[in-house]
């Protein structure tokens, strides 16, 4: 996999602004299930939007 530049990944970022998160990570954190829908909504979809519930402190 190649890295993203500072100016790709800015761009991916605008373009995801708009949309509603598809996956949400809780308290259980990322399992088999996490990274299989995440699989599943990016064979449907090039972008997608991941959001994290429970470790919004730790960045």
């Amino acid at each position: 996999m190649n890295k993203l530049s500072s100016s790709q990944r800015s761009y991916l970022r605008s373009q995801a602004h708009h949309l509603d998160p598809v996956v949400l990570i809780g308290k259980n954190g990322i399992s088999d299930g996490t990274i299989e829908a995440v699989n599943k909504a990016l064979d449907a979809r090039e972008l997608i939007k991941v959001k994290f519930r429970e470790f919004k402190d730790e960045k």
